[in-house]
């Protein structure tokens, strides 16, 4: 992972006082939103996606968190554009090449 600055990504106040002194890194899936995973604790992930593309995947990860299958989520933003932070999870990632 390249390690990202975070004055890079306009990120609101809220969230920058979340991440504090912790380092960034650029650490971009599949679903098209810019990801950045938090070192902090055991790890938290930040997407960052135009106005209103993230609204329907943080209801899904709360839902699904809710049930023990999914990521919890930390805090949903949605001004100029989406901030969704959710925790880290231990694990593979589903979409690597080797479950494909």
């Amino acid at each position: 992972m390249k390690e990202a600055y975070i004055r890079d990504f306009n990120i609101p106040d809220e969230l920058i006082k979340f991440i504090g002194k912790s380092k960034i890194y650029e650490n971009n899936g599949h679903s098209g939103a810019k990801t950045l995973f938090i070192d902090k604790d055991e790890g938290y992930f930040i997407k960052i996606a135009d106005k209103g593309l993230l609204e329907k995947e943080q209801m899904m990860y709360c839902y699904f968190s809710s049930k023990g299958l999914s990521p919890e989520v930390i805090t949903y933003i949605s001004s100029e554009k989406d901030y969704l932070i959710i925790k880290k999870i231990s694990g593979e990632v589903a979409s690597d090449k080797n479950f494909l």
